[in-house]
């Protein structure tokens, strides 16, 4: 992360060795979120600072159940469209752990926008509230049920809440932490985070080939849950495509962050002074802190658009990674076949297989993966073989990734009967 931006924190004071497999990876990710509580811990006990956290419910069975039980106020930050709730289920949600969990709904049903609500339903929703914060007030409750911010006294009850947080997130990589100032309430972080559903992508092959790893294009339901509005015709009759931002997901923040600009990183950051964040190990792991690096004075408003120059620089590191982890599967099952050159020599004959096989029509990292497996067990050969490119080329056989795994199921049993033999 570019150090005028930011700051990183390594969980175990030590690094975070890209690229790590099995039980170690899983002990340092568990190290990370630790870390990553002790943090975010910091922050809730400073009297002059407010934090939350924004949790990626598709990594999770049902996240809204799970705050439920820990009794933590949350909100989805998609709204019902369509009636499909499993579109919200699995979108990102805004969790307060100033407050403890309320009906989100009363006298509605699920399914319901809460933002088209009628006077009528808001009017008795408040009602209730009122009477129920009045109640816990009277009772000894300072923070009326949850419904007012806890006081700095009480912060042991907000860091209690951060720890739920943590132990719901099993060291997955599906919680961001948005802090500023004391002024930051929820509400206006929740308008912010809305706004930032979605992002604007360069049309064509770059931009699709980032969007989708990172971002999602969305079935009607989806894009109609995530976004405010629709995009204004001017950028999309400029060459840019509205995208859902996964910008609840940890390894996709670490992602974009690097790529951003100063402005496009004061529209990330909105009324937010900083985040907080644990990646995959494969995005280096660890706990990340992004600063913010103007002031709050003239904050900027609108959609996260990015240029070709950013999707090229994103597109450069997932190809790095990629390429590490291609590394990592051929030292696992074809180390003999390429035990004679030295790591940067598998470094450039990997992106040499990659490239030839993305020429062939190849997009995903696994088959990529597979390409250069066969291509090792033949001494680079492969595509010498009579019909292998033809059959590679071919229309109407599946696509170019369905046969890698073929060929590499033909030579799987090639194999098994030469032994048998």
């Amino acid at each position: 992360m570019p150090e005028r931006y930011g700051s990183e924190i390594d969980a175990d004071g030590a690094g975070i060795v890209l690229m790590l497999r099995g039980p170690s990876d899983e002990i340092r990710q568990e190290t990370a979120s630790q870390a990553l509580l002790k943090a975010v811990c910091e922050l809730a006990v400073n009297a002059q600072k407010r934090v939350y956290a924004v949790m990626d419910g598709s990594q999770y069975s049902d996240l809204p159940q799970l705050l439920k039980e820990a009794n933590i106020a949350h909100r989805p930050l998609y709204r019902y469209a369509g009636g499909d709730y499993d579109v919200v289920l699995g979108g990102p949600w805004l969790i307060d752990p100033y407050q403890s969990a309320t009906p989100p709904f009363i006298g509605t049903s699920p399914t319901t926008d809460e933002d088209d609500l009628s006077e009528e339903v808001l009017a008795a929703r408040s009602a209730v509230l009122s009477a129920e914060m009045v109640s816990s007030l009277q009772a000894g409750d300072p923070t009326g049920g949850g419904l007012l911010p806890a006081p700095d006294a009480d912060v042991a009850r907000v860091e209690e809440r951060l720890q739920k947080i943590m132990s719901i997130s099993e060291s997955k990589p599906g919680v961001v932490f948005w802090s500023g100032e004391d002024d930051l309430e929820a509400e206006r972080l929740y308008r912010h985070l809305r706004g930032l559903n979605r992002i604007l992508v360069p049309k064509g092959p770059n931009g699709a080939e980032v969007s989708n790893k990172m971002m999602e294009g969305g079935g009607e339901n989806a894009q109609a849950a995530a976004l405010d509005q629709p995009s204004p015709e001017d950028v999309v009759t400029g060459g840019y495509e509205p995208l859902i931002f996964r910008h609840s997901d940890a390894s996709v923040m670490m992602q974009i962050i690097p790529a951003l600009d100063e402005t496009q990183l004061d529209n990330l950051f909105g009324p937010a002074t900083q985040l907080l964040f644990a990646p995959g190990g494969e995005w280096g792991g660890g706990v990340k802190r992004a600063r913010r690096a103007s002031s709050l004075d003239q904050p900027r408003r609108g959609p996260l658009i990015l240029s070709k120059d950013m999707i090229a620089s994103m597109s450069e590191v997932r190809n790095k990674v990629s390429h590490r982890r291609i590394s990592d599967y051929l030292q696992r099952h074809a180390a003999d076949h390429l035990k004679d050159m030295n790591e940067k020599e598998r470094d450039i004959w990997i992106m040499s297989q990659v490239r030839e096989a993305r020429s062939l029509g190849v997009r995903s990292e696994a088959d990529l993966g597979r390409w250069c497996y066969l291509q090792a067990i033949t001494g680079g050969r492969l595509t010498h073989q009579p019909g292998v490119t033809d059959y590679m080329m071919s229309k109407g056989e599946g696509t170019s990734d369905e046969k890698v795994r073929l060929l590499l199921k033909s030579v799987r049993a090639a194999a098994h009967r030469g032994v048998s033999a």
